[in-house]
């Protein structure tokens, strides 16, 4: 997932507030978060859970990618995979993607809804087509519980 450090204040000052402000029709350090909508459930406090990620560009090239990370081309496709310690098996990973660039929004695609994978799956593909920085989140839920979520994740698309 990658440490802060090196990272500018202003980037992890602008989404610790869209963090936090999140579900408020608001423009925020340049982005409007008008489609981020507030989870339906409760969470621990704390980031049990770690995202990883891997880019696969139109191209065919490979790499890991790490939060906040440099632009990824767009038409790139990305995989997220969830690293969790002892939550056993069943459990559901919710996802929550918002995109927040001016081509997402101007064609209704700013996100922000919560999605289901399969029982079990710790993966989640989505692909790069709108640029600007977008984020994704997760959450485990256990007979209707959430247990754990990841940190908000960063992906830059140029």
């Amino acid at each position: 997932m990658g440490n802060n450090r090196g990272k500018s204040p202003s980037a992890l000052t602008k989404w610790l507030l869209i963090a936090r402000t999140a579900g408020r029709c608001q423009i925020c350090n340049k982005f409007l978060l008008t489609d981020r909508q507030l989870p339906p459930f409760k969470c621990p406090k704390g980031f049990a859970v770690i995202l990883g990620a891997k880019v696969t560009t139109a191209t065919g090239n490979h790499y890991s990618y790490v939060n906040d990370g440099d632009p990824i081309p767009k038409e790139s496709s990305i995989e997220f995979r969830v690293g969790f310690g002892k939550i056993r098996r069943p459990f559901t990973v919710k996802w929550q993607v918002v995109n927040t660039g001016q081509e997402a929004l101007r064609v209704g695609q700013g996100r922000g809804e919560f999605t289901d994978e399969a029982t079990n799956s710790t993966t989640h593909i989505e692909t790069t087509l709108y640029k600007g920085s977008h984020s994704i989140q997760c959450f485990i839920m256990k007979a209707g519980k959430c247990v754990a979520k990841s940190n908000i994740f960063i992906v830059n698309v140029q």
